[in-house]
Formats: C-alpha cells, structure tokens, sequence
C-alpha cells in the first residue's frame, strides 16, 4: 500500500520529536557533552585507526564486520583538534539516534500517537547508559532503521523509496543486523511484490552481502572448546529481560520470581508476534530478531558469561531486545481489536518506562578524566598512556609521524 503525500504538520511533529528525543539523551546522560570523554573503542578504534590510517580507516572491519557512520565522523574528526574529538563523537551520536528514531513519525507509520510512541519508547527504557552518545554503539540505534521500514507503508514517490533504500544501506554498512532480517526483506518482497519492497530487498541483500564477505575474511576469535552453558544463559535472560525490564536494577528479585517474570514477557510477545491484524511481519521479526541474536550473543561469549551477570556489561545487547519488544507491544496494541487488548499491549511498556523514570532515569556520570589535558599531550605528538572511558582503561597513543 502507497502512503499519501505528507501535509507539512507531518514535519512540525517530526521536528519536534526529534527534539525531545535530544533532551531525553541530554536529561539522562547530560556528562556526555558537558564534559565529553571518549569511551573505549571510540579512540582505541576509530579515533586511533583514523589516525594511522587517514582515509583508508573508513573500510577498515572492526569485531568482523564494517562500521560505516561511526568511520566517517572519525574521519571528519580527524581534521580538528583532538580536545574537540569526544563532543564531536557524542554530538553526532545523538544527532543520528534523534534522526532515526523522528523518521517514525510520519503518516506511512500510522496513527500520529503510534508514531510518537515508537520514537520516544526507545530513549524511556531502562538502560545502563552505554548505547546513549556513543558513537561506537550508534549501530544499535541504526538498526531500528530496518524495523521501521518494515513498519511503514510504501512511499508516495519514488525519490522517497530510494531515500530509505539508500538510508538502509547505510544502516547495513553500519552493523550486522541486515544479515539478520534479510529474510524479512525478501518476504516483503515476495508478498508484496512492488518496486518499493524490491528497492528495501536490494539495498539490505547488498549490504549483507558486504558484511558476510568481510566477516569471512576476519572472522572474530571464538573458543574452541568451551561448552555452553544452558542454565547460566537462562539466567542470565531472566535478570536482564524479566527484572531489568520492569525493575531497573532497583530490586532484587528471587530467580524464581525472574524467570516467571521472562516467561510471562515470553509468552506475551509471542502472542502479540503471531495474531491477526496490521504490521504483523513487522511484529514477528521484532519477536524473531532479538531472539537469535540474544541465542548469538550468548554462544559467542559463553565464556564471559559471568560478566553479563552485572548490568553494566553488553547492556546494549538487552537494550535492543526490550526495545524490540517493546515496539512489539506497541504495535500489537494499535491493531488491538478491544480497549482491553490496546490495555494489555501498552501495559508492559509502561511498566518498563515507569522503571526508568523512577529508578534510573540519570545516568551515573563518569569521573572527569580531564580531556583537555589529555588533548594537549596528543596534541604535542609524543607518544603517551590517555586514560579513558570506562576507567581503568587507557589508550597507548603511537604518537605522530614528524611531519
């Protein structure tokens, strides 16, 4: 189906979304650019590749696969100072979290209300504040791309098409996910067989053709021998999808109550994935996605398991999760049938929200490393130990070629 031209309040609505989307970043994690820091593989990677590299940086594969956007504001860092690096790198991250989740409010989504929902819902969730103004952890925020085009309907111009087929190829270049919902896309495609679903296909089955090639070619370590352990991963699932999800940190609960808690949010996205009504292949791949990258993730790290264990570690794979879960609800909730069904959908969400609100809306600021400081010593091109964010963690500056 062809959405109709947008009325330019549309834009009025998206502006303004996109706008309380920043001011929820900068309310929840207002250090990031008041005293901006780089944080790990910000400077280890791509500060430090842009660096020695220059240009050739921008296709350079980090964790086994390419970092697109991350890679160009590097590279356009690499041009100023390096005190202006870590504001750069924040600034940019949230620009790019607020653009992509605003191009959900539009009338190809729905409802005006279903459109503000999906875009503020993902910035409200309970979180350990890794994903928020990190560059190096923006690729979450551009994976949602994929699920919001297969949330809207086609475009009423095919210059509108082409804009988000190229907006998902460059949200493909940016991280693995179009590897994990090209199916997705090809089923779109196949159902629906237009030039709009054939442009989305094309443009996701390019960009995962990329990532496969380059993973194939630097393929992460993984252990050899280690077994994977069942119940610790269950574990693991029910504390940071069942308690984080509606507690934040804030309680502890008994594992029973946990898994009860994972069971319940289980069954229900379930159920809301598989009944009849609108966006449904939207709504089985945000149950189907988190769920194999969840079973990933915890294979290829079985040996780290422990540190998943405290909810500052690999957060940002359980923030994708409950964010996928929770336009899940939302979705299921606008093509509810009854009062009481729309009730049931938007109950879940709300908890998770009035979690983070009231246990962990502020995110811990970090202790002031005094950038400018450690900008001066780069600047001087000696080489040096820059302590950096998450401290202990430092970065072995090479030093600069004499010139």
């Amino acid at each position: 189906m062809t959405a109709a031209a947008e009325p330019r309040r549309w834009w009025a609505w998206r502006l303004a979304a996109a706008a309380a989307i920043a001011a929820i970043l900068f309310a929840r994690k207002s250090h990031a650019l008041l005293t901006p820091q780089f944080w790990a593989e910000d400077i280890l990677v791509f500060f430090d590749q842009s660096l020695r590299l220059g240009p050739a940086a921008i296709f350079e594969p980090y964790g086994g696969y390419l970092h697109l956007l991350p890679r160009l504001v590097a590279a356009f860092g690499a041009l100023l100072d390096p005190a202006a690096g870590p504001l750069l790198y924040n600034a940019a991250a949230g620009l790019i979290t607020s653009a992509v989740l605003a191009s959900l409010v539009s009338p190809r989504t729905g409802p005006l209300g279903l459109g503000l929902a999906l875009a503020l819902l993902p910035v409200l969730l309970p979180h350990s504040g890794e994903v928020f103004l990190n560059l190096t952890n923006v690729q979450w925020f551009t994976a949602l791309l994929f699920f919001a085009a297969l949330i809207k309907a086609e475009p009423a111009t095919r210059g509108g098409s082409c804009a988000e087929a190229a907006a998902l190829g460059v949200a493909g270049l940016t991280g693995p996910f179009g590897v994990l919902l090209l199916p997705a896309f090809a089923w779109r495609a196949w159902s629906e067989r237009s030039a709009h679903a054939a442009r989305l296909l094309a443009a996701v089955g390019t960009t995962a053709a990329v990532q496969l090639w380059v993973l194939l070619r630097t393929p992460p370590s993984t252990p050899a021998q280690l077994r994977f352990d069942a119940e610790a991963s269950v574990r693991i699932l029910a504390d940071r999808l069942g308690v984080q999800t509606f507690f934040a940190g804030g309680v502890a609960v008994p594992t029973t109550l946990a898994l009860v808690l994972l069971a319940g949010l289980l069954g229900a996205a379930t159920w809301a994935a598989m009944r009849s009504g609108p966006h449904r292949p939207a709504r089985v791949a945000l149950l189907l996605f988190p769920a194999v990258m969840l079973a990933l993730v915890l294979v290829r790290f079985r040996e780290l398991l422990a540190l998943f264990q405290s909810h500052d570690n690999g957060d940002r794979y359980f923030w994708i999760a409950r964010a996928c879960l929770g336009w899940l609800a939302l979705l299921a909730a606008a093509g509810g049938a009854t009062r009481r069904v729309r009730l049931a959908c938007l109950l879940p969400p709300a908890l998770a929200v009035l979690a983070a609100l009231t246990v962990n809306f502020r995110f811990t600021p970090w202790t002031d490393l005094r950038w400018p400081e450690q900008a001066a010593i780069l600047r001087r091109g000696a080489p040096a130990r820059i302590p950096i964010q998450p401290a202990p963690w430092t970065y072995d500056f090479p030093g600069r070629p004499p010139r």
